[in-house]
């Protein structure tokens, strides 16, 4: 796994300060057929001024192309998506990436 693109963000709630940590991931299929490049999405969730995570989501092949992969990318970092939220979001999002298909 190698990280592509990270960004870190801070969040005010109810419950207290947190910071939310962003990473696109690249992971590479190294078979004896193919050599296969696909990307995922990992956000951690911390509360501000401690080190012990509080909630954490991987989700890994997503996508193989850099380009969809980055822009879900900005479009999580922008929305502020919490990590109990990414499985329902990226399902949505390849739903709908499925519907408009040629």
């Amino acid at each position: 796994m190698r990280i592509v693109m990270g960004e870190e963000k801070k969040l005010m709630t109810e419950y207290g300060r947190y910071v939310l940590q962003y990473e696109l991931t690249e992971h590479c299929s190294d078979t004896q057929e193919s050599f296969d490049r696909y990307y995922g999405i990992r956000i951690v969730q911390k509360r501000e001024r401690e080190a012990a995570v509080f909630d954490e989501c991987v989700l890994k092949g997503i996508t193989e192309s850099v380009e969809e992969a980055k822009a879900l990318f900005e479009s999580l970092v922008d929305g502020l998506v919490m990590p109990v939220s990414l499985c329902e979001i990226v399902d949505d999002w390849q739903s709908v990436k499925e519907g408009f298909a040629v």
